[in-house]
């Protein structure tokens, strides 16, 4: 369901962000049973902007030609 995505994408960001990582992938697919509009497409940038995970991420490469059903995150490094 999108409320466990929803969770999982939170746990997978904190997780990365924690282990000092940079840069993480989410696959969302390309939601083509709903004609390009799948929900994790819809729904996984609108989280990624939200709090708590804004202040972790310093940017969101969105998918390009080659690649349209996932996006990857760019992570802030921790500050001591």
């Amino acid at each position: 369901t999108a409320a466990a995505a929803h969770v999982a994408v939170n746990a997978l960001i904190a997780g990365a962000v924690s282990r000092g990582m940079r840069c993480v992938e989410i696959v969302t697919g390309h939601g083509r049973r709903t004609g390009g509009e799948g929900v994790l497409r819809r729904e996984v940038p609108i989280w990624l902007n939200d709090q708590p995970l804004r202040p972790m991420i310093l940017a969101v490469c969105h998918p390009h030609a080659a690649n349209q059903g996932a996006l990857r995150v760019l992570l802030r490094r921790l500050r001591s």
